[in-house]
């Protein structure tokens, strides 16, 4: 028979019992090592799952916020509560924003989508999203502004900075957004200002970070609400002011009374080789000048019909409003006058009766 295994290091009679005894003691603490081990990587896998998929909510002025960031999504998440007004998806996995993304989520004002990769936005993404006011694209991969966005009919602030844009960064066949009032293109890697067209609101536009070479006044003349522009960092703006580019921005931005970040705009070149280089600017400056007067133009024609549809408003209803006071007054005299009837007829029936009787 073989001998029984020794449960304590008293129990053993020789040195086979001893070693037996050692191996069998460290085959055990290895197992409940490998057991705890395993049990520790099970519940860290499962709390990074389900941590995955946790959005916390909070409620403020009215308004709920979804809190999304940092969850390792590589999607927009779909199941989240219908009614909020404030996404915040930022330091995910995210690259591509589809149709379905925000179908679920029509009242949302504010979007957050920083710090993921987004390199591909489909169109129609935005179309569900119509009380979108701010949105915040920056650090992704994207090459062109999303078209549908600047057709969103309350956009107020659009920052783009910190993606790679391409050319005209995609502003030439985007719409023009008549609401849009902050734009940020910084760190974008541009070497010229995108065709930004007559944005009558716009009001600051950031393209600080870039490698922009020059910057012609007729690019931002029709912009003629902007009071704010951020020039820092363009290590190559006016190195070779050519013709009157430099000293036109500088007269425009000082008819503007624009606010202009931390650059000095050097025109000396061009007044050490231009003599009189207000009077040689002249021309293009009337025609910036023209270009202004138009975009003032487009927002009093904007404001007019503003104006015009509200006086519309208020007339229809007050029409509605005398209708319906009419309708109250004519339908009370004829009730009166209804129960007037009915209480004389009733008191000729009475009559009638009593002198049957008799």
């Amino acid at each position: 028979m073989m001998s029984s295994q020794p449960h304590d290091i008293s129990e053993c009679s020789s040195v086979t019992d001893l070693f037996r005894f050692r191996t069998e003691a460290g085959s055990s603490r290895r197992l409940a090592m490998c057991r705890l081990l395993s049990w520790f990587l099970a519940l860290s896998v499962a709390l990074s799952a389900g941590e995955e998929h946790i959005c916390t909510y909070s409620t403020s002025f009215h308004m709920t916020t979804a809190d999304c960031s940092g969850r390792m999504f590589k999607h927009v998440p779909t199941t989240l509560s219908s009614d909020i007004k404030a996404l915040s998806a930022t330091y995910n996995r995210i690259r591509g924003l589809y149709k379905d993304s925000f179908k679920n989520y029509t009242y949302l004002k504010y979007l957050y989508l920083d710090n993921n990769m987004i390199s591909y936005i489909e169109n129609g993404t935005f179309d569900p999203l119509q009380q979108l006011e701010v949105v915040r694209l920056s650090h992704n991969a994207l090459e062109t502004v999303p078209v549908g966005i600047l057709q969103l009919p309350k956009l107020r602030k659009l920052f783009m900075d910190s993606n790679r844009l391409n050319g005209d960064g995609g502003f030439a066949v985007a719409p023009v957004s008549e609401t849009l009032e902050l734009l940020s293109l910084a760190n974008c890697h541009l070497e010229d200002l995108p065709p930004l067209g007559m944005y009558p609101k716009l009001s600051e536009l950031n393209i600080s970070g870039n490698e922009l070479k020059v910057l012609s006044s007729h690019q931002l003349a029709p912009l003629c609400s902007l009071h704010l522009l951020d020039l820092r960092e363009n290590p190559m703006l006016f190195k070779n002011p050519k013709d009157c580019e430099c000293q036109l921005l500088a007269t425009w931005i000082t008819q503007m009374n624009i606010y202009y970040a931390e650059i000095p705009l050097n025109c000396s070149n061009e007044t050490e080789n231009h003599t009189d280089s207000k009077l040689a600017c002249m021309p293009q400056l009337q025609e910036v000048t023209e270009m202004q007067q138009t975009c003032r133009t487009t927002i009093v024609k904007r404001k007019q019909r503003e104006s015009e549809l509200i006086n519309c408003l208020l007339i229809t209803l007050i029409v509605f409003a005398c209708i319906y006071i009419a309708y109250l007054v004519i339908g009370t005299k004829f009730k009166n006058h209804s129960l007037t009837e009915i209480r004389l007829e009733y008191q000729h029936g009475d009559r009638n009766r009593d002198t049957s009787y008799v």
